[in-house]
């Protein structure tokens, strides 16, 4: 999914563009989820730092930036979102 806010951008609207056909990704705080086009879900926790960039960068494909305090930023994510 694409997703984008810029002010004075198409009025500041936020735009975005659906998901392709198949599996829904969900991602709360460290609750994954994958929706398939069946009814059923798949949820697991996102435990590590590396699990979570992956993810991002798998499923989300999101690109991250090179930036040095995003995987303690991350870190603390974790840790304030534990399984139950």
């Amino acid at each position: 999914m694409s997703l984008s806010i810029r002010p004075g951008w198409c009025g500041g609207a936020p735009r975005a563009a659906p998901p392709p056909p198949g599996p829904r990704h969900a991602l709360r705080n460290t609750r994954y989820a994958i929706h398939y086009p069946d009814g059923t879900t798949d949820r697991r926790f996102i435990t590590t730092v590396d699990d979570y960039l992956a993810t991002l960068g798998g499923p989300f494909q999101i690109r991250l930036p090179n930036a040095p305090l995003l995987p303690g930023r991350i870190e603390k994510l974790i840790e304030a979102n534990p399984p139950p």
